[in-house]
């Protein structure tokens, strides 16, 4: 999008450079997802609103991943009675391991890495504002010399 100035071009051919990087990333993270999903349904289901079903249960865990909302369902996964508390917490606990600390940090770590190679690429461009300044410079002079 920004390609015509290699220093404005940067986060499109960081996203770029890291494309398939990112798609066995978000391959991994919508397994991930779906396993957390269909488990939560499976154990939790009969005690639980937010995993009564598979779509209340699909959006509770989306929510959770994107925006950090586990839309009330951890301090109810705490208050099971019995092994289901042991079971809710491991859940709760593993799901916000996992997505949090481990999958978020591999996705710093593959932007940073194309953000490298990148700026490898386009160490020795010019900036917007020294091209600015040239072409600013060069009309002055234009208008100068007309007049």
């Amino acid at each position: 999008a920004a390609d015509f100035q290699p220093k404005l071009g940067i986060v499109t051919r960081t996203i770029g450079k890291s494309f398939q990087e990112l798609a066995h990333f978000f391959a991994l993270l919508g397994i991930v997802c779906l396993m957390y999903t269909f488990l939560g349904q499976v154990v939790f289901g009969s005690k639980l609103l937010q995993f009564s079903t598979l779509a209340q249960a699909g959006q509770t865990i989306i929510s959770w991943t994107l925006s950090g909302d586990d839309r009330g369902v951890g301090e109810e996964l705490f208050d099971l009675p019995g092994r289901l508390a042991v079971a809710g917490a491991l859940f709760y606990m593993t799901f916000s391991f996992i997505t949090t600390l481990m999958l978020l940090n591999f996705l710093i770590a593959i932007l940073s890495e194309g953000y490298m190679k990148v700026q490898e690429e386009s160490a020795d461009t010019e900036s917007i504002i020294s091209e600015m300044s040239k072409l600013s410079t060069r009309w002055l002079r234009a208008k100068t010399s007309r007049g």
